[in-house]
């Protein structure tokens, strides 16, 4: 009996196959600098980026923000959107997408080609999440995209002001922990002061130990 119903499975699947799995999804295709598909950017920064991107001396400057990453992961959809779009093709500085997956609530930044030497995977990750993703927390996506791309131009050797002609529309740093620049400026300076303040005080101890003072 489990013989005959082992055959009767196995005859069951044969002339009922499974399905062939769904083709993926094709991938956004590249509209100029900026591929807003989820209409999430203002004109001032999305005109910002389209110069920074047109005046980037020999780097490939993309910004993808998309509803979501589909089945693939957000790493694997954005490396994914990189080759299909050839980023960096023809450029002697390779290229950098920066991606935002809305979903996700995560945003990716990809270097390909000699790019990939400046923007190590470790500065790729501190600029995502600790420049641009606090911006994309308060669903300041543009804002989040100027402060990543004039970080990745920065640490590529350029001054984005000097070569956009502009200054990047107004970021207040201290927005993105809800302190203000001021306060965000003080615990700097304390953070800085307080290592010097134990370093004189241990000095001061030596000194007084050994007769100096």
């Amino acid at each position: 009996m489990i013989h005959y119903a082992c055959l009767l499975a196995l005859g069951a699947a044969l002339t009922h196959p499974a399905p062939p799995p769904a083709p993926a999804a094709p991938l956004p295709l590249r509209v100029g600098a900026v591929s807003d598909y989820a209409g999430t950017l203002d004109a001032a920064s999305r005109d910002w980026l389209c110069a920074l991107s047109d005046s980037l001396p020999g780097v490939d400057l993309a910004v993808a923000i998309l509803p979501a990453a589909g089945t693939a992961s957000p790493t694997q959809a954005a490396q994914a959107l990189a080759a299909q779009w050839r980023l960096g093709r023809g450029f002697p500085r390779g290229g950098v997408l920066v991606a935002f997956y809305l979903a996700e609530r995560t945003v990716q930044v990809v270097p390909r080609g000699a790019a990939a030497n400046r923007l190590a995977a470790d500065t790729c990750r501190t600029i995502s999440h600790q420049i641009i993703a606090p911006y994309c927390r308060q669903r300041r996506f543009g804002d989040g995209a100027v402060a990543g791309c004039y970080a990745i131009s920065r640490t590529l050797g350029a001054d984005p002001a000097a070569l956009t002609g502009r200054a990047a529309p107004a970021l207040d740093p201290g927005e993105r922990t809800g302190l203000s620049t001021k306060t965000v400026l003080q615990v700097l300076g304390i953070t800085l002061l307080l290592p010097l303040l134990v370093v004189g005080a241990l000095v001061a101890r030596q000194w007084w130990r050994y007769g100096i003072v």
